[in-house]
């Protein structure tokens, strides 16, 4: 056998690897370029939405429910969402509660428009696929559970009725009771060969109409556009965006995890299981939200001699008052 030796090998070269960045999904590429535009961009009128100042500290139902009606409470605000009906052109139809992110997200476009334009009457377009583009949601790639859920969201928004009260210390002060919508022109939509009623010209009642007025809180569109697909998220947002700059304490405002359960968590069970999942949910959620509300001055408490909660100082409001 021939015996081999000294074989010399060929020169090995550096290869640089780069580890590759993990792929984001399209929820969190849409968080992370809004917080980017959120950073690098100074909103101008057409970047301003609007939410009624009760619904940033109470909103809507954020899962379905089968009930009929919808209460939350918090500090001295309140609110009460009942059911809408409908005449479909045949029978009188019970609607469900609207719930989730969609129908926040349309109050806003509902608000901002009656605002920027001075007037409560509000074009929806002539079916529900105009009204989804003409506010930025996609209609394109066969996603037909999404278009359906917005249509049906939108007519429960604009059938339901509601009471809005702030009072102080237990005595109420101001209440607005009645629909949010007192007028719609619907039409049967065909989209898809199934029959449903769109509204295709929706009037805001006038006394929620007159209450926006000194009552709106203005928003980062930008940011709400980000953030449109968890309604927890857009609850925590326009909660800071109202809260942190009334904020007249040094120290700050100390809300303990209960009170934040009462406000944001009814969908969670009271026991230690509930409470934990809770606290978890909603501080995986505030980070995403301060990434979209960068000077938001929001700190958990850990201090084991103290009530574990959260502590709000002072901060800068998402829209400057030289922006609006």
């Amino acid at each position: 056998m021939e015996h081999v030796s000294n074989i010399e090998l060929p020169a090995l070269r550096k290869v640089q690897i780069t580890p590759r960045r993990p792929k984001l999904s399209p929820t969190a590429t849409k968080i992370a370029e809004g917080a980017v535009a959120v950073r690098e961009t100074n909103p101008g009128e057409e970047d301003i939405a609007y939410l009624h100042a009760v619904m940033t500290q109470v909103s809507l139902p954020r899962r379905k429910t089968a009930e009929r009606f919808f209460e939350r409470r918090s500090g001295n605000a309140s609110l009460r969402i009942d059911a809408g009906v409908i005449d479909n052109g045949s029978k009188y139809v019970e609607l469900p509660l609207p719930y989730g992110p969609m129908p926040r997200y349309m109050l806003a476009f509902l608000n901002t428009f009656a605002i920027r334009n001075k007037t409560p009457e509000i074009p929806l377009g002539n079916s529900a696929r105009d009204f989804m583009e003409s506010i930025g949601y996609s209609v394109s790639g066969g996603k037909r559970g999404t278009y359906t859920t917005f249509r049906d969201q939108a007519t429960a928004l604009a059938a339901c009725r509601l009471i809005l009260t702030v009072g102080d210390r237990g005595v109420p002060k101001t209440q607005l009771k009645g629909d949010i919508v007192e007028e719609f022109e619907a039409w049967s939509d065909f989209e898809g060969g199934q029959r449903a009623v769109w509204p295709g010209r929706l009037v805001l009642s006038e006394k929620y109409y007159r209450s926006l007025d000194g009552s709106a809180v203005p928003l980062n569109h930008t940011a709400l556009k980000a953030l449109r697909g968890s309604a927890l998220a857009l609850d925590i947002y326009a909660w800071l965006a109202h809260r942190l700059h009334r904020i007249r304490d040094r120290s700050g405002t100390f809300v303990s995890w209960p009170s934040l359960k009462q406000q944001f968590g009814d969908e969670y069970s009271e026991d230690n299981d509930g409470r934990a999942n809770f606290r978890r949910e909603f501080l995986r959620v505030i980070h995403i939200v301060k990434s979209l509300y960068p000077t938001a001055r929001v700190h958990e408490c850990t201090d084991q001699r103290k009530s574990c909660g959260l502590t709000l100082r002072c901060s800068p409001p998402p829209i400057a008052k030289s922006d609006r």
